[in-house]
């Protein structure tokens, strides 16, 4: 048989910012100002290996995979001198889910049952899938839109010379 691979919670942790750090250090591709991307997609893969370790057992890995999901990348974007990107980022890594699971929840019939009714199993059917659907979206709006080159223009210079 193989060797057992060690999934502790501080090994895995050490592991996602070895990833993260090594992200930061990759070589600018492409623009200047589109060195961002890489980074995020390797964070938000690592960040969904932890959560995902987790929910089939692995190892006890979902704090750390939901902190990297909503911290990684905007710190990556505010490494990179993006601030109000990094803000834009926090706020769809939290919006997004949360109405995730909330249109999850009303989907499978969780709120829609009459207030007599103490069952609510099936908001916990949804919710999950809800939220998980969502951070999903959230992460490829992150690296599909908000880690994409500058909006601003280049700057242009009209010169004006004269020769004798």
């Amino acid at each position: 048989m193989g060797r057992r691979i060690d999934t502790s919670p501080p090994k895995v942790c050490a592991s996602c910012l070895a990833i993260a750090l090594l992200a930061l250090a990759a070589p600018r591709v492409a623009r200047a100002d589109d060195a961002d991307r890489a980074p995020v997609i390797v964070i938000d893969l690592a960040a969904d290996a932890a959560i995902t370790a987790h929910v089939f057992g692995a190892a006890r890995t979902a704090p750390a995979g939901l902190i990297a999901y909503a911290l990684g990348a905007p710190i990556v974007h505010a490494a990179h001198g993006k601030w109000a990107r990094a803000g834009e980022s926090l706020g769809v890594r939290m919006a997004v889910p949360l109405i995730g699971a909330a249109i999850g929840c009303e989907a499978t019939g969780g709120t829609s049952r009459s207030r007599d009714d103490d069952d609510d199993s099936g908001c916990w059917l949804g919710l999950p899938i809800g939220l998980a659907a969502g951070m999903v979206i959230a992460q490829v709006f992150d690296a599909a839109y908000l880690s994409r080159a500058s909006d601003q223009p280049p700057t242009r210079m009209l010169t004006l010379g004269a020769s004798f």
